[in-house]
């Protein structure tokens, strides 16, 4: 059996998880960023993520560090 010691890595054993039922709503998905500045990279990356995260049917809200007082 290979080792660390011989330069092979562990074998992986993963355990198979339990049945659970299974989520009926879209992932909910909330994005946090912290510029209120109008061309903020921060929010462009937030705002383009979410769209994407919304084409593929998540839930996207959107919160900055001023709301959150």
């Amino acid at each position: 059996m290979a080792s660390w010691h011989d330069g092979a890595p562990p074998p992986l054993v993963v355990p198979p998880l339990p049945e659970q039922p299974r989520s009926t709503h879209p992932p909910r998905i909330l994005f946090l960023y912290g510029s209120l500045r109008e061309r903020s990279f921060s929010r462009l990356l937030a705002e383009e993520a979410a769209r994407v995260m919304a084409g593929l049917g998540a839930e996207v809200r959107f919160s900055t560090r001023m709301s959150c007082r």
